[in-house]
């Protein structure tokens, strides 16, 4: 979205043309979710720049699928405000909030706790940034960045590979977001697709009932003369 005065003067979903975006005459814009990366002549477009909202905890996990890698690898997930350069995730950094990776977690659930997350972070931010007061600062840390074809080698596993249990479940859970495929293996003649159900323990009683599950009352048995 880019922005003229105090309107809104474009929203684009696909890639706009410079031609396009020339002609808002914006002043400042904001990209969420936008899968493009642009380049320097439409940056340049825009005074007050370009603000992105990442989902992922800069430096780490710089590009494509965020809220997969932290699942893999242990790096921190989080979401991260920042401006763009003609780098991908590389600007400085206005602001950014961890979010903690649950042991039940997956692709889908983390991905929109994530969302939420950077929806918070961005109302917070927002008047800074729109009165141009905003303070941002370069990123700090060890960096990583991933493509979206690195996805490939989770997808389809070697079976025949010695692995420990965790590294099995922590691709399950990464390739767990439907309607987007899972973890996909060939077993014989068969194309297999599995994902992963994760929740907190919860302890059953030998009816197989949690604690928090309320118990049945009985019904009164029909009457019959």
């Amino acid at each position: 979205m880019a922005e003229s005065g105090d309107r809104p003067a474009l929203t684009v979903t696909d890639k706009p043309s410079y031609k396009e975006i020339k002609a808002a005459q914006a002043d400042m814009a904001v990209s969420v979710g936008y899968r493009h990366i642009l380049p320097p002549d439409v940056l340049a477009l825009f005074p007050q720049r370009i603000v992105n909202l990442h989902t992922g905890y800069l430096p780490s996990n710089r590009g494509r699928c965020p809220n997969v890698w932290p699942l893999i690898d242990g790096t921190p997930a989080g979401v991260t405000i920042h401006y763009m350069d003609d780098g991908v995730d590389t600007g400085s950094v206005i602001g950014r909030s961890q979010v903690e990776v649950m042991p039940w977690d997956t692709a889908e659930s983390l991905f929109h706790r994530l969302e939420e997350s950077g929806f918070d972070l961005f109302r917070r931010l927002w008047p800074a940034i729109r009165t141009g007061q905003a303070k941002a600062s370069a990123q700090r840390g060890r960096p990583t960045s991933h493509k979206f074809d690195e996805l490939d080698r989770i997808t389809f596993p070697d079976l025949d590979a010695k692995v420990p249990v965790r590294d099995v479940l922590n691709a399950l859970r990464a390739r767990t977001f439907p309607p987007y495929d899972g973890l996909i293996y060939m077993d014989g003649n068969h194309l297999v697709e599995a994902r992963i159900e994760l929740r907190p323990y919860a302890p059953r009683d030998d009816r197989g009932r949690t604690r928090s599950e309320p118990r049945r009352q009985p019904q009164p048995r029909p009457r019959t003369d």
